[in-house]
């Protein structure tokens, strides 16, 4: 046990075959050392807690990494270049739950929350440790397998360490990283351009940014500022989000709207894989979808007014499943309330509703929850609103993010440069 503690923090054991003690596996590196910390770690009742502490408090731990304590031509680079003996400290990357957890610790937003229920890795509202992931050993996520996550089917002693192009791309390209980037750099808003910088390099490396890192910075924030590119001002017909809420029905307003996260291709909704996350099943497609698994994570498309016009609504619900006992649908306007509302099970209902006048910003809601139990659900519905020289089709126009949405700004990209870095990934 103390082999795989020693293991943990130094990038190899004492014996480096965690699993295999005896004559046929390698001799310990310090064979007195390694008895001394069992019979200690006996000693205080088996405490893993007071071995971690022993370990990181000990002047062996705490040494400068080579890059600082020695050169190519020193002894110890010829004479221990594997670092058996530990005249230096190792350099070791983190693993992936750990820089996944780090990340979101230093951008606010890791949820220290303890529970029995796991979650999605890929889940947009997934906030929590990696430890809490949920791992099926069927099909196991291929961002486990591209971060050497270790096979659940075998019995894995060691995590071997690869370095391949889909670990950089998955930070530099993928979702996570960008909004870990966002939410850091929005930590350090309200300073001025240095205290920024300063400021992300505190809570990153636990240190202040030297003079000509600070220098580089800031020529980096200029120049990414000078090279954004501007978003389009020509103003764009379609005007509907995707998402999930829950409809007051005696209010006749939607409680809160919350976007669905992930875009698949073909739907919007809550994470990679369905069911995930709290809203469930909820998900929408170009000419229908399916609701959450309760009423509080209902599905809702959503038309934004452009300008001040009067529309016609039109369009079929319809349910078709013999299972189950149907859906509710409803067409609630932010101006007007209620407009329409129909049940339908194993039937369609026509949903329409003529000269509704809006103005610029009104929302229009098609919202979609479950008849009563969460059973053969999914239903069909897209709406068309209609003015003067206007159309709005939610089957036609259904799109994926507005590619200007996912630009960072360049405080963000600065940002994740420094999330990033080895300095970050590395314990050294």
């Amino acid at each position: 046990m103390v082999n795989r503690i020693w293991q943990h923090h130094f990038g190899s054991g004492l014996v480096k075959t965690p699993s295999d003690f005896g004559l046929r596996s390698e001799m310990p590196s310090h064979p007195e050392l390694l008895d001394w910390l069992a019979r200690r770690f006996v000693a205080e009742g088996w405490s893993v807690k007071a071995m971690h502490r022993l370990i990181l408090s000990s002047m062996v731990y705490q040494q400068a990494p080579a890059s600082v304590s020695m050169t190519a031509a020193s002894p110890a680079a010829t004479l221990d270049p594997e670092n058996r003996l530990l005249s230096h400290a190792p350099t070791h990357r983190l693993s992936f739950e750990q820089i996944r957890d780090g990340m979101l610790a230093v951008s606010g937003q890791l949820d220290l929350s303890m529970s029995v229920q796991s979650a999605g890795l890929l889940d947009a509202t997934n906030k929590r440790r990696t430890v809490y992931s949920f791992v099926d050993r069927q099909f196991l996520p291929g961002t486990f397998r591209t971060f050497d996550f270790a096979n659940p089917d075998l019995h894995v002693a060691v995590r071997h360490e690869t370095t391949v192009p889909q670990q950089a791309l998955f930070y530099m390209n993928g979702p996570f990283a960008a909004g870990c980037a966002k939410a850091l750099a929005q930590r350090v808003s309200e300073r001025t351009p240095k205290e920024r910088v300063q400021e992300l390099h505190q809570l990153l490396y636990q240190r202040k940014a030297t003079s000509l890192e600070l220098r580089i910075a800031l020529q980096f924030i200029s120049a990414a500022g000078a090279d954004s590119p501007k978003p389009s001002s020509v103003e764009k017909s379609v005007q509907w989000q995707y998402g999930y809420g829950e409809y007051d029905e005696a209010a006749g307003r939607v409680k809160l709207f919350t976007p669905l996260p992930k875009f698949t291709g073909t739907s919007w909704q809550g994470s990679e894989v369905l069911p995930g996350g709290a809203s469930g099943w909820a998900m929408l497609t170009a000419d229908g979808g399916h609701p959450g698994n309760t009423r509080e994570f209902a599905c809702i498309r959503r038309w934004i007014a452009p300008r001040d016009i009067t529309v016609n609504i039109s369009g079929i619900l319809k349910h078709e499943p013999e299972q189950g006992d149907g859906v509710r649908g409803f067409i609630v306007s932010s101006r007007h309330g209620a407009l329409k509302q129909a049940s339908v099970y194993k039937s369609q209902e026509d949903m329409s509703a003529e000269q509704v006048v809006v103005k610029a910003g009104d929302t229009i809601d098609f919202i979609v929850d479950i008849g009563g139990t969460l059973s053969y659900d999914q239903f069909l519905w897209s709406p068309v609103l209609q003015s003067s020289g206007a159309r709005w089709d939610a089957k036609t126009d259904f799109a994926g993010p507005d590619p200007t949405l996912l630009l960072l700004t360049p405080w963000e990209q600065y940002a994740q440069v420094l999330l990033l870095s080895n300095e970050f990934a590395f314990a050294d």
